[in-house]
This record gives structure tokens, sequence and C-alpha cells, in this order.
């Protein structure tokens, strides 16, 4: 039995040591993330709040799978995470995305995770449901008042 299992210990260091080669390889070849255009960095930002945030949570602070929040991924290395985009977790819900995204997706999609840039586009969104609140609020008081003069005669 020790055996199997330092086998499989075997096998699957050799299998990450392969893909990180690969990864290496691949993303000296692959275009940049600089260079890739931003009607595809949209796409990939659609993907990350659609798809993955359809197990991560639709702000992506925890669901069915776990929060995918800058200050949670802290300490996870980009090799890490790039390496679960890819390949999956192995028991869980989390699907391998190695056949539907690139490399140089995948490694946009960590950075952009990790970045600040991500933090001041939730707090925009939030800025603007806010404004949407507000400006609702002003509208039915509007009409309260509107309400109010008819009532009067005015």
């Amino acid at each position: 039995m020790r055996n199997n299992y330092s086998a499989i210990v075997k096998i699957s260091l050799l299998q990450g040591v392969l893909y990180l080669t690969i990864t290496i390889m691949f993303s000296l070849l692959s275009p940049s993330i600089k260079a890739m255009s931003e009607e595809r960095k949209t796409e990939l930002v659609y993907l990350l709040k659609q798809d993955c945030g359809s197990c991560h949570g639709m702000t992506l602070k925890g669901g069915l799978g776990p929060s995918l929040l800058k200050k949670q991924l802290e300490g996870k290395s980009k090799e890490f995470l790039a390496y679960t985009i890819a390949n999956g977790r192995s028991g869980s819900a989390m699907p391998p995305w190695k056949n539907i995204l690139s490399v140089g997706d995948i490694d946009f999609l960590v950075s952009y995770l990790l970045s600040e840039g991500y933090l001041v586009e939730e707090t925009l969104n939030k800025e603007l449901l806010d404004k949407e609140l507000l400006n609702k609020r002003e509208a039915v008081q509007a009409n309260a008042i509107l309400e109010i003069d008819k009532g009067n005669g005015i």
C-alpha cells in the first residue's frame, strides 16, 4: 500500500513539474497580458463574474467554492492559482479550464484577482448602486410630493 502511495505522490509531483514547465514555455510564447485586447479582457472579467461566480458567489465572496477576494487569496502563489484554474480541484466541483482558456487568459484572471483594480471596480460598482438607489428614493419622494399637492388642489 505504501508503494502505491509513493507512486501516486511521485506521479502528482511529476505532473506538477510538467505543468509548470509547459506553463513557462507557453507564457514565453503566448502574447503578454499587456498585448491582450481590451475586448478579450472584458470577456474574461465577464466569465469570471458569471461562470466562476456561479460557484464562488456573484460577488466572489464565496458560495459552493471559496472566496476569490484578494484578501482570501493572500499567501497563495500565482502559480498555484493558475494551476488550480487550469486543472481544477480533484474531489471538488472546481472543473479544469485548460481546454477552454489559454495560458494567457489564465494569467490575466490570476493577475486580475490579485490586483487592486478588482477592488477599485468593486467599490465603483457599489458607488453606482448607491447612486442608483439614491436617485430612486428621490424619484419616490418627488412623486409623493406631487400626490400631496394634487390632494391639496395645487
